[in-house]
């Protein structure tokens, strides 16, 4: 329709009485025009064969009006759907209060409750629809949401809508004709993803009604299946308990006319030591792959059940990350320090934080390796300077008080939860399982414990009521902060790394000083490259010529035969003396004792 959504927001009054008027005669009518039903769909190319339909991402455009309309619709669905308790509890997908760390929470509950306590293995599917919003059968999908008893009205206005609903596809600026929706949900609004919910939601009961169970949680509960939208994760206790949800698979996809992608479904045998051989699996006849780990909802799941290969992923994509931010602070010629510190926790820091309170209480050390990745790449600093000096020098929060924080946040969210959660459930098993025995290794109750227990506020813990938890968050958070930055200022007093750099170190400051002055960055690099260079190395960059000076070693470019240190080099040698006495001529003839000053 040409008409941006900022035009809306700002809607003087009497055109919000129009619009409201034309929504209600739409209500009233049961009938949506024809010219809101049009759409305009860009195919973004992903990768692979490009004459498959499939390796594209259709890019829907709609009118601004519609979605308006069938967001008020989805409103009132899912008020409706709240109050009568209509969408299961392995949902989280298109819920409010719910994200994908509820699914990864629970996968990774699960997998432990199974290796670490059962000793048994554990079998995930995880299954990949085939273009699972667009294979929706209509008539389906209006049987299923009368048999819901959502309102007639509705249907017979959400009928209207798809009856009349057609697309034009764009190629380098040209169009195709006019294509009529025959199947599927409508692309780029917000009410398809709900009406995709709804349309799967007796997948549970189909399954139980099959004669099958889940993973036991308690005596009273089980976990059968784990759904974020379209991704689907299927438990099985075996073998023979996989291959009987697989048939029942195949025959829930075929009844409701959904195409499981047989390359992308794939299984996970979570185990302890070396796992089982098992029989192969097969869908239809067709074999699925066993992998040894997923990549699900962002986060790499291993058949060890430990998060390894998501820490280094998440490593990966850190590293990434902090190159963009660097680029951007280069070609933006940003000065202020605290703007490029912004920068990198609002890209960077995001991208390594991604379900973290899950799977990064084992890896703190990884995890703070990538947080200080930026200074020592933005300074061009030598790798292995110790992460406790480059904390102090740029006042660096600690990263094991920023997960800690995630985690006790996330469990706040928890207890606040209704006891019918199963986010909730697995969280008190895992309490409880860690009440009767540690388990550091498959717990992860057990893992938070024990990094609270090295500040001496474990017992906040043991609270389950939330806004009590809530409030000792802050006194928690404190002591652990204090307890990092102590072991920070033990080993600044013990450096070795460095032996004057707690004579440099300016305690007044929390930044140190010279990465605000009004001085052009290379200069700050250069200052942070001498402050914080090691007794075996000084690495020095300069426009890009990265020299390496080696202080146990004899000084090559003079002859006073004296090792090449950080005082020789600044303060000494004789082949500098021009630049010293140009630069700093008040170095000449200071003490080693005098030399931190400067």
């Amino acid at each position: 329709d040409l008409i941006s959504n900022e035009f809306f927001k700002f809607f003087p009054e009497n055109w919000q009485l129009y619009l409201t008027t034309f929504f209600n005669k739409i209500l009233d009518t049961e009938t949506v025009p024809s010219g809101l039903t049009k759409s305009v769909v860009t195919m973004l190319y992903k990768k692979g064969n490009k004459f498959l339909p499939e390796n594209y991402r259709p890019i829907a455009l709609l009118n601004s009006v519609l979605k308006i309309y069938t967001q008020i619709i989805l409103e009132r669905l899912i008020i409706w759907a709240d109050e009568r308790d209509i969408i299961p509890e392995v949902q989280n997908g298109f819920r409010r209060g719910r994200s994908c760390l509820d699914n990864i929470f629970l996968l990774n509950s699960i997998a432990q409750l199974k290796v670490g306590y059962r000793n048994s293995d554990l079998f995930v599917i995880f299954v990949d629809y085939r273009r699972a919003f667009d294979s929706i059968n209509h008539n389906l999908l209006w049987h299923k949401l009368n048999n819901l008893k959502v309102s007639s009205k509705i249907i017979r206005i959400l009928k209207s809508l798809y009856e009349n609903a057609t697309m034009k596809i764009k190629n380098n600026g040209l169009f195709s004709e006019e294509i009529a929706l025959t199947k599927g949900v409508l692309q780029g609004e917000v009410l398809s993803g709900f009406l995709f919910s709804l349309y799967i939601n007796d997948i549970e009961n189909y399954f139980r009604t099959q004669g099958v169970s889940g993973i036991q949680l308690d005596t009273t509960h089980d976990i059968l299946l784990s759904l974020y939208a379209d991704d689907k994760v299927i438990f099985a206790d075996s073998y023979t308990d996989a291959k009987r949800k697989l048939k029942i698979l195949a025959d829930y996809a075929r009844e409701n006319y959904l195409e499981i992608n047989i390359s992308k479904t794939k299984i996970l045998q979570f185990h302890k030591g070396r796992a089982k051989k098992v029989n192969k699996f097969h869908y239809l006849g067709a074999e699925l792959e066993v992998v040894p780990s997923y990549n699900y909802l962002g986060i790499p799941f291993s058949d060890s059940c430990l998060f390894y290969k998501a820490s280094k992923y998440a490593e990966t994509k850190t590293a990434s990350a902090v190159g963009a931010v660097i680029d951007i602070c280069r070609k933006s010629k940003i000065r202020s320090w605290g703007s490029r510190s912004r920068l990198n926790d609002s890209i960077a820091l995001s991208t390594l934080f991604y379900g973290v309170e899950i799977w990064g209480l084992r890896y703190l050390c990884v995890i703070e390796k990538s947080n200080l990745n930026f200074y020592k790449r933005l300074l061009n600093l030598n790798r292995n300077i110790p992460a406790w000096m480059i904390r102090m020098e740029f006042n660096v929060t600690h990263s094991t008080f920023k997960v800690i924080k995630l985690v006790l946040n996330w469990i706040v969210k928890i207890l606040k939860m209704g006891n019918n959660r199963l986010t909730k459930l697995c969280y008190f098993v895992l309490r409880e399982k860690h009440l009767r025995q540690q388990n550091i290794k498959y717990n992860w109750f057990s893992q938070l414990y024990r990094i609270l227990e090295s500040c001496n506020k474990s017992s906040i813990l043991s609270i389950t009521e939330p806004s009590k938890f809530k409030k000792e968050i802050n006194i928690v958070l404190k002591s652990l902060k204090e307890y990092l930055h102590s072991n920070d200022k033990e080993l600044l007093q013990r450096a070795k790394y460095n032996s004057i750099y707690n004579k440099i170190y300016d305690p007044q400051y929390s930044l140190q000083p010279y990465c605000n002055l009004d001085i052009s960055f290379n200069t700050i690099k250069l200052l942070a490259q001498l402050r914080l260079s090691g007794k075996y190395q000084i690495k020095i960059t300069l426009r890009n010529i990265v020299y390496i000076i080696k202080p146990q070693e004899i000084c090559t470019i003079c002859n006073l035969n004296r090792q090449e240190d950080l005082f020789h080099l600044i303060a000494i040698c004789p082949i500098y003396s021009p630049i010293r006495n140009h630069y700093i001529p008040y170095i000449n003839n200071m003490s080693t004792e005098q030399f931190p000053e400067i």
